[in-house]
């Protein structure tokens, strides 16, 4: 039977598939051209990273013991949901079984769960029994960032819009995803950000604040340098682990000149231990367990630079990758990062599933903007002030091996900054840092950027 979605998509043109699409939220869509395996039993092939397709918004990762082919052998595969739809030209209809599911085993990540549950799906081009082995045929998936939901529509390769899908996939000769922008030449995330870091740059010394859900407010402390950045562009200071502007993890580091930087220590990202005493018992006693009482200060601080196979002569504690070995390029879903004590007993510990969460969606593309400060008085109080830098360094494509082998080669450090104060407030920062130099170990492409338009040497 021919469903509907099949029928209209199969004359659709390119400019009512746009209108459709922005009708719906989106800004921009995946394309994908399918292979003859690409179908509902073999699942759609779309990278070997979940990092490969965090253009795709996917909910929190989930660790489950490996049931098919691909995923049986003892192996552990990964699930990401998705909040999917089918396209119609005046509906929408969920998908509520589709998913993103990583085989760290080969490493592939396959798209799953697209028919099932779903009464208007075109079957016959992703059904094997039918038309699912057809060469030629396209996969759109139409990106609303905004509400985390996907919009698909399947083309046969005979369908009116093939040859222009054809061609756009075709002029992006990397990877296995092209993207199809709403907006037009020019309004692609990247302009978009180094227009708004010139402007930045452009305007001098920034006085310290922070961008609240009220608007902005003055921001005292030493450390706002990625604060104000972040009120410049508009991010309110709320601590979420999506990135910062239009799919871009901004990282702003302190240098001690503009013109000249040295290296510095950035950090990646701050994910919570979802194992080990730290969780368990909570930070309170794992805090006056482990880490030091000030008198100067009363509090109780958790700090200190830990390097993998290294004990801390700050903590007495290791920290240790279980689960993946340096020079590899596959890993164990159930492995984990976590500090020991002398007993080799996990304190606290991150399992890849949590670190993988955090990482697919932060730093699949990533710009490192340098800064300098001053403190100068504000009637009778002592302020920051900032200025950044036009020549800004940019990441882009990663996978989560890379961040692995960071760790166990020790160029990424576990650095926390947890305390505890004598009245009970805790403050959780549980830090990964690496210097400035080791940054491009972690990207497929890293340069820099005059994003003013200069040119860069």
């Amino acid at each position: 039977m021919v469903s509907e979605l099949e029928t209209w998509a199969e004359d659709a043109v390119p400019n009512l598939l746009r209108d459709l699409l922005r009708a719906h939220g989106c800004t921009h869509a995946i394309v994908k051209l399918l292979a003859p395996n690409d179908n509902s039993k073999n699942q759609i092939f779309l990278g070997s990273d979940l990092v490969d397709v965090s253009v795709i918004p996917s909910g929190a990762t989930k660790l489950v013991a490996g049931r098919s082919g691909k995923g049986s052998g003892g192996f552990h595969i990964i699930h990401a949901p998705i909040r999917m739809f089918w396209l119609g030209t005046s509906f929408a209809e969920p998908a509520p079984h589709a998913q993103l599911i990583l085989y760290p085993q080969y490493p592939e990540v396959r798209l799953s769960g697209l028919l099932k549950g779903v009464r208007t799906a075109p079957r016959r081009l992703l059904s094997v029994t039918e038309r699912g082995r057809e060469q030629g045929r396209i996969l759109i998936l139409g990106i609303n960032d905004g509400e985390n939901a996907v919009f698909a529509v399947v083309l046969s390769a005979s369908a009116r819009s093939a040859d222009f899908f054809r061609g756009l996939a075709n002029r992006q000769s990397t990877g296995t995803l092209a993207t199809w922008s709403m907006e037009g030449p020019g309004c692609d995330s990247k302009s978009k950000l180094f227009t708004e870091l010139c402007r930045i740059t452009t305007k001098g010394w920034i006085l310290g604040k922070r961008l609240t859900r009220q608007g902005e407010v003055l921001y005292r402390a030493q450390n706002g340098g990625g604060y104000t950045l972040e009120a410049e562009l508009g991010i309110c200071a709320n601590g979420h682990s999506n990135p910062d502007y239009m799919g871009w993890e901004v990282k702003q580091h302190a240098v001690m000149k503009l013109g000249s930087p040295r290296a510095s220590r950035i950090t990646l990202f701050t994910p919570e231990p979802d194992q080990g005493y730290y969780v368990t018992e909570g930070i309170p006693k794992f805090i006056r367990r482990f880490g030091k009482w000030s008198s100067k200060k009363r509090r109780w601080d958790f700090t200190g630079s830990h390097r993998c196979e290294e004990r801390s002569s700050r903590s007495g504690l290791t920290l240790s990758i279980d689960g993946f070995v340096a020079g590899s390029s596959l890993f164990d879903a159930g492995g984990k990062i976590a500090l020991l004590d002398k007993s080799d007993v996990v304190v606290a510990g991150w399992s890849f599933t949590k670190l993988l969460d955090h990482w697919k969606r932060k730093h699949a593309k990533a710009a490192y903007v340098p800064s300098i400060s001053r403190r100068v008085t504000v009637g009778d109080q002592s302020h920051s002030e900032y200025q950044y830098g036009s020549r800004i360094e940019i990441g882009e494509g990663t996978n989560f091996t890379k961040l692995l082998e960071g760790i166990a080669r020790g160029t990424i450090i576990y650095d926390p900054g947890i305390r505890l104060e004598e009245s009970g407030e805790a403050k959780r920062r549980s830090q990964f840092r690496t210097s400035s130099r080791n940054l491009s170990c972690l990207y497929d492409n890293f340069s820099e950027v005059a994003v003013c338009g200069e040119k860069s040497s």
